[in-house]
């Protein structure tokens, strides 16, 4: 008998465990849903120099921020000069120059 209610209790502490990992789905916060729209960015002119250099970028030069709200420039990658751009939430994309 004991182990049987040594069982059952031991699977309604494993089901309360399981039920409450589950976590309902949040709506994004505003600030994060307000950077996605076109035209803003998440970074400053700072920030996003910072952010490319280090990825391993250097000799940035032209960084300008287009109408889109991307950051765009020149840099040497690896001894191989190009352009780059960063998205919205923080890739760096790279180009080499022909």
């Amino acid at each position: 008998m004991r182990l049987v209610a040594m069982t059952a209790a031991a699977c309604s502490l494993f089901a309360c465990v399981a039920l409450a990992q589950e976590v309902p789905a949040q709506a994004p916060a505003p600030a994060a849903a307000e950077s996605n729209l076109p035209g803003t960015t998440v970074f400053s002119e700072a920030q996003a120099r910072t952010h490319v250099e280090s990825r391993g970028y250097t000799r940035l030069r032209k960084m300008s921020k287009g109408p889109d709200g991307l950051w765009t420039g020149t840099a040497n990658k690896g001894g191989i000069l190009g352009i780059f751009s960063i998205e919205k939430l923080g890739k760096v994309n790279f180009v080499p120059a022909a």
